[in-house]
């Protein structure tokens, strides 16, 4: 089920192997209040649809503008951000056929504040256990259930 209305692009970038076309994506307010409007946010929900599409470079894409608005790594939305951008990141290594661990190590790392809650949409115990299937499954689709 889609979050946004937004159109996703019809094909995933992956460096090396597929051309880079840079999609379209929804804006951000200028007042961006992460904590109060997520769930109305266009680009988050475009970010998650992203995810949930094996569209990691794009979910990279959407989801980084906010991260860097609220935070990165100094706030609890930035450790949230960060992780579901390093999802989408080690989902394009997988389908690009190169090391992801890395990447799935990280993003474990920033999750573990995050454990036990349901924030942003986003049960984060079921985050962590689509993380560990990507590590431990090469080819596991991620699938990310949105509670609005």
């Amino acid at each position: 089920m889609r979050l946004s209305s937004f159109p996703l692009p019809d094909e995933a970038y992956l460096p090396g192997l597929t051309p880079r076309v840079d999609p379209p994506m929804p804006e951000l307010p200028q007042d961006l209040n992460f904590e109060q409007d997520w769930s109305t946010l266009e680009r988050y929900r475009f970010g998650i649809d992203c995810l949930n599409s094996d569209l990691g470079w794009e979910c990279h894409e959407a989801l980084e503008a906010i991260w860097h608005r609220v935070g990165r790594r100094t706030t609890r939305s930035g450790l949230a951000l960060q992780t579901l951008i390093l999802m989408g990141c080690a989902r394009v290594k997988v389908l690009s056929g190169k090391e992801h661990s890395g990447l799935v190590q990280r993003a474990l790392e920033r999750i573990s504040s995050l454990e036990g809650r349901v924030l942003y949409g986003l049960n984060w115990n079921d985050v962590k256990r689509e993380i560990n299937c990507l590590k431990n499954q090469a080819s596991h689709r991620i699938q990310l259930n949105f509670l609005d």
